[in-house]
């Protein structure tokens, strides 16, 4: 696909082809179906059909870096007396706060360590934290509809959930929950779906592109100046060597160790019951919860009244 051009303003996103002042220009290039070289190299635990929105966003987070919609330590204040479920869940960018007790942290979209064009993971431990610590927060309902992300930061997350729900009720409904975004939810104390949710496509994985042919089909002959031999293994232009591929065959086995006792522990599952879920699959609703991916089939209403009965 050839390159698309965007002008991005502060606080807004278009494809206006008539520049402000203050807006910046950015050229996105698509990645393709598997990632591409736009993935090479990294490590990633988002399902594979949204790989080039993933990098479309990075490129707009390295871009504007640092932007946010939201102060994530003012959570305590988004306090709601509307009991406005859907706005708490769709609309808003961080947790809301109900007068009972019930908060909402909504986690929307692609996930990386940092703020922009995505739902930044760090942003998501700090509510998190700071809901466990609150006394006005009797149980926490995480509304999830996201293809997952970027590895890193992904741990922190699960982990500050997961002692959350040490705490208090920490229940979980899914929409869209897949890779690294069921990573950061498999702790939490229940687990519903609704009838056409997706969750699942538990494992990460490496792009690693061979561009020599590419190369040499432009005339160019890469030459590598490195410190060892794995130094600049998936450099453009290069064949990857066996011994980078077994070397990143490793990075990606010990991530995934990792993911799946996690995954292992939240669920309570066997190692005979988690093997087939470990394969990539994703799973609809009802085959979500035979799988033990989820608990129950429901709805955000029936989420939110059976925790709120739950801690009351």
């Amino acid at each position: 696909m050839s390159p698309e051009s965007y002008f991005v303003s502060p606080g807004e996103f278009s494809t206006d082809s008539d520049p402000a002042a203050e807006t910046m220009r950015i050229t996105i290039r698509q990645g393709t179906a598997a990632g591409g070289l736009r993935i090479s190299g990294q490590v990633w635990g988002v399902d594979g059909m949204y790989a080039g929105v993933l990098t479309t966003v990075l490129e707009l987070n390295a871009a504007m870096p640092g932007r946010r919609s939201f102060d994530p330590s003012d959570v305590l204040n988004n306090v709601d007396y509307s009991n406005d479920l859907l706005a708490a869940a769709y609309y808003r960018p961080m947790a809301t706060i109900f007068p009972d007790g019930l908060a909402i942290l909504p986690i929307h979209g692609i996930l990386t360590k940092d703020e922009g064009f995505s739902t930044s993971t760090r942003d998501i431990v700090e509510q998190v934290k700071r809901l466990a610590s609150a006394d006005s927060v009797r149980g926490i309902l995480v509304f999830i509809d996201s293809p997952g992300g970027t590895v890193a930061g992904t741990n922190e997350t699960a982990d500050a959930i997961a002692a959350a729900a040490s705490r208090k009720p920490v229940w979980t409904y899914a929409e869209t929950c897949l890779a690294c975004a069921y990573w950061c939810i498999a702790r939490t104390g229940r687990i519903i779906a609704g009838p056409s949710s997706i969750i699942g496509s538990i494992g990460t994985y490496i792009v690693a592109a061979d561009a020599s042919k590419a190369a040499e089909m432009q005339g160019v002959k890469v030459h590598i100046v490195r410190a060892g031999e794995l130094k600049g293994g998936d450099a453009w232009g290069t064949k990857p060597s066996d011994k980078y591929l077994a070397h990143k065959r490793e990075l990606v086995d010990g991530i995934n160790r990792e993911f799946f006792t996690a995954v292992a522990t939240g669920r309570r599952l066997t190692p005979e019951r988690l093997k087939p879920l470990t394969e990539g699959r994703s799973y609809v609703g009802r085959s979500a919860v035979a799988a033990g991916l989820a608990d129950e089939l429901g709805t955000l209403d029936t989420s939110v009244k059976r925790l709120r009965n739950a801690f009351r």
